[in-house]
């Protein structure tokens, strides 16, 4: 899928979590909207994820920062065709029409006066998400489940009633008019050409891309490209991950291989063992939880979100940081919330807040005093705010996936202070199968212990 270099597209990527880079290797992540950060990795890459966490702030703070980045993205345009990416949930929860027309402001903004299609496209190939006839799929345990008769349709933050992606996108006021539907027969059919002439059509309205096949997104992502090459068009995606990895001009990506893991570790100087933070609460992350404790058998440290709320002298944090600290100088530990849902008073989203900024401070107290071999982040508000407030990393290299288009690790590049060094990966609260945060588990022990074992070989 090769481009030719009269092609060359500038792609910016507001992720609402970290999550969305679990389709692509070797693209920079950015923690904080620092502007010659971002424009210095776009110079450099041409794709930059902005990792905002948007989704787990309120409507008019994710409008704010994602109006900023059109702004920013407005100043990339003047060297390069642009598309910004406004990538969101496969599964439908986030700010969807808050953060494209946010984007769209911030281009006008800026001085651009040309059109912004805004192309809906959540089809995540990789974990079973896809969207046929305009009805947005998942697939559990084997069968293609409506999302709207699924557990993500009843968040307490982002719930919604429709699978027809149509009638979303009406649903959430993102539109008041029926959207132009891109079917599987334009795509297959028609091709790159015929797409992009839907969407030039479209003017600065939303299309709706049905999508089943990594075939189908490279097609809508070639046409994509197409229309960005139109100095008066810069394309808004709203999207899962499947999109962004054919809009950064990115093959289908495999797991990372034994060395490739390996090669992440050495000359880590690691003093404990790993560390695994779940704070998602979907039944997924659940099971893959009980899964974990099952069979790998860690020392597992259950934070109560009572005394989370309660904690107004900081001791019961300290008791906490003490027993993780502990922990890991002698076993792979993990921390996490109750399982059990409670109710604050507050809206969802504030809730999520109080104990994620609760489980970053321990993440950030306990790597001071033993730095872990390395941490992983389940849940896309927890990954974010572990890596970001944690481990105070700013910005970071994807070095690819643990399953295939699956679970990111990623290197940090810049940080606050040392911790983060640490390699850390992204894990999804809704992605793989009951084994899939075990398996994670025995992939980075194993990559841990045979970096070790490289290290002494070199020392003898």
């Amino acid at each position: 899928m090769a481009m030719n270099q009269e092609d060359r597209v500038v792609v910016l990527v507001s992720d609402d979590d970290p999550t969305g880079s679990q389709t692509v290797r070797n693209i920079p992540l950015v923690f904080d909207a620092d502007e010659d950060l971002i424009l210095d990795n776009l110079a450099a890459s041409d794709c930059c994820f902005v990792l905002t966490n948007s989704r787990s702030l309120p409507r008019e703070d994710a409008y704010a920062i994602n109006a900023r980045l059109g702004r920013l993205a407005a100043l990339a345009h003047g060297e390069a065709a642009l598309v910004v990416v406004s990538r969101g949930d496969s599964t439908l929860r986030g700010h969807v029409r808050a953060e494209t027309e946010a984007l769209m402001a911030g281009l006008q903004e800026e001085g651009f006066v040309g059109h912004s299609p805004r192309i809906f496209c959540p089809a995540y190939i990789e974990a079973g998400r896809v969207t046929v006839d305009d009805i947005h799929y998942c697939v559990i345990d084997g069968q293609r489940v409506p999302v709207s008769q699924t557990s993500f349709a009843k968040d307490a933050a982002f719930g919604y009633r429709n699978s027809h992606l149509p009638s979303f996108l009406q649903e959430v006021g993102a539109t008041t008019t029926p959207p132009t539907s891109v079917s599987l027969l334009d795509v297959r059919v028609g091709g790159a050409d015929h797409v992009a002439h839907l969407i030039r059509e479209a003017g600065s309205g939303w299309l709706v891309v049905n999508a089943e096949t990594n075939r189908d997104i490279d097609i809508v992502a070639q046409a994509i490209r197409v229309v960005a090459n139109n100095q008066n068009m810069v394309p808004i995606a709203r999207c899962g991950p499947s999109l962004v990895r054919a809009l950064a001009n990115q093959d289908v990506q495999t797991a990372l291989t034994e060395d490739e893991l390996t090669a992440t570790f050495i000359h880590q100087k690691a003093h404990g063992y790993g560390l695994v933070v779940v704070g998602s609460h979907v039944p997924m992350s659940t099971r893959q939880l009980d899964h974990l404790i099952h069979y790998e058998q860690p020392t597992h440290i259950e934070v109560s979100i009572g005394r989370v709320l309660g904690d107004t002298s900081g001791r019961y944090q300290a008791e906490v940081i003490s027993a993780v600290a502990e922990a890991l100088a002698t076993s792979l530990t993990v921390l996490s919330t109750e399982r059990r849902l409670v109710d604050d008073g507050s809206d969802g989203l504030a809730l999520v807040r109080k104990v994620s900024d609760f489980l970053s401070a321990v993440t950030r107290a306990v790597q001071h005093r033993i730095r872990p071999a390395w941490v992983i982040g389940k849940g896309g508000i927890t990954s974010h705010d572990i890596a970001r407030y944690g481990l105070g990393i700013r910005s970071a290299m994807v070095v690819g996936q643990l399953f295939d288009g699956q679970v990111t690790l990623i290197a940090p590049l810049r940080s606050n202070d040392d911790g983060a060094r640490v390699p850390y990966t992204i894990f999804a609260g809704n992605v793989g199968v009951d084994s899939s945060l075990s398996d994670a588990v025995r992939r980075l022990t194993a990559a841990q212990n045979r970096a070790s074992s490289v290290a002494e070989e070199d020392v003898a």
